[in-house]
């Protein structure tokens, strides 16, 4: 997305969230030229690497030092998790630029409902519950749930 860049110099924007995605430039172009114009840049990232890439180990430690390079040369990070927060601490960002916003679902929490429905109500109370027929269809959507 080469037209970001000139999207930023035309319209000068406050601030520019980006996802850290290392293999895209636009963003690692981004980050200086928003420096330059005195504008604020904000990582948005899982904030490690989920162990997917099948690349030789020194490319990548050299990958995992320039994302961090530029995460620590950002205004502020946020990370999917306390997890991720605690990773980039670990690898020597600056903890005061990181910030914690969940977008995942509190798995702990709906376990303990589940498991305080299952010993109170049956399947058929609990469709009775909801107004659903046994034999009704029920579509759950999720962007994605991942065991960690």
């Amino acid at each position: 997305m080469p037209g970001i860049l000139f999207y930023i110099i035309k319209h000068r924007p406050e601030t520019i969230l980006a996802v850290n995605n290392s293999t895209q430039l636009t963003e690692y172009l981004a980050l200086p030229l928003c420096k330059v114009l005195k504008i604020r840049f904000v990582w948005w990232t899982h904030a490690y690497d989920h162990g997917r890439m099948n690349l030789p180990k020194l490319f990548k430690e050299n990958k995992r030092k320039y994302v961090l390079f530029f995460l620590n040369h950002s205004d502020s990070v946020i990370t999917f998790s306390n997890k991720g927060r605690d990773y980039l601490i670990s690898m020597g960002i600056y903890s005061d630029k990181i910030f914690t916003a969940p977008n995942t679902l509190d798995t702990t929490r709906l376990i303990a409902q589940r498991k305080y429905l299952e010993n109170k109500l049956t399947k058929s109370e609990i469709f009775k519950e909801l107004n659903l027929n046994l034999n009704d269809k029920i579509i759950l959507y999720s962007g994605q749930l991942k065991q960690r």
